[in-house]
């Protein structure tokens, strides 16, 4: 029985390494006829190639999307993708929509939970020029915060802190009230209890204001394939437990906002 056990193991071994080849190199050859560049291909061929080393260990997910922290080497997928860049300049355009709506001389309290690198952040500035704001990058990793500085610093209005918000105390009190606007892009899924970094949030939005809430949606297996293999992305201890994903379909997103 062992035996067996043993070559069924090395023939689902094989049919993997195969399955993730042909997936690779089905995508190489999509990138090459394509007229533009496709960072979502870039990922999919360099997580797929690594796909062995990550399931055992041998690669870190986050060294892999960012070589010895350097960030700029994810900003192709997060800043420079067709679908990132039409999010974000979504996003930008509302936002200055909003903010055009304001009296003379009022200024628009925005803070951004779960940053990152920066990409929505540099359209959503980009979009304010002009316009009275205060606008506070936040992340739960200092990596970020100190590269947000590095980038934006210079920017009046600007500032960064880290926040956890999946931590019940991370903004009791000191940060109650605080903003016109809150952006939280592509992170609260990433969290241990929706609930709990919901409550966070919408604590720290002043009477009146808004949440802009950014989300993929389930069932697509390069997303699952790239970032399933990164920690955070399994941290979920809610209503999602028992599934394959943390991701939410929209009807499910619709029910746990109200």
């Amino acid at each position: 029985n062992s035996g067996r056990h043993g070559d069924a193991t090395e023939a689902s071994d094989k049919s993997l390494k195969l399955e993730v080849r042909d997936i690779c190199e089905i995508a190489e050859r999509f990138q090459n006829d394509l007229p533009f560049k496709c960072p979502e291909l870039d990922l999919t061929i360099q997580f797929g190639r690594s796909l062995s080393g990550l399931l055992n260990g041998e690669i870190d997910a986050l060294d892999l999307m960012f070589p010895r922290g350097n960030l700029s080497s994810g900003l192709d997928f997060y800043e420079h993708s067709p679908a990132a860049q039409a999010i974000n300049s979504t996003l930008a355009s509302a936002i200055k929509t909003l903010a055009s709506e304001l009296s003379d001389g009022e200024k628009i309290r925005i803070l951004e939970v779960g940053g990152g690198t920066g990409a929505t952040t540099a359209s959503v500035l980009s979009a304010l020029s002009g316009i009275n704001f205060e606008y506070c990058f936040s992340d739960i990793s200092s990596l970020f915060t100190r590269n947000a500085d590095e980038r934006f610093g210079h920017i009046e209005g600007f500032t960064s802190e880290v926040i956890d918000i999946g931590d019940p105390a991370a903004t009791k009190n000191r940060l109650s009230d605080q903003f016109d606007l809150v952006i939280a892009a592509n992170v609260v899924h990433a969290t241990a209890d929706l609930e709990v970094s919901l409550s966070n949030i919408y604590s720290m939005i002043a009477p009146g204001g808004y949440l802009t809430l950014i989300e993929a949606e389930p069932g697509q297996d390069w997303l699952e394939m790239v970032f399933g293999n990164m920690t955070g992305w399994w941290a979920f201890k809610d209503q999602r437990a028992g599934k394959n994903t943390p991701l939410l379909e929209f009807s499910e997103w619709q029910s746990t906002l109200r």
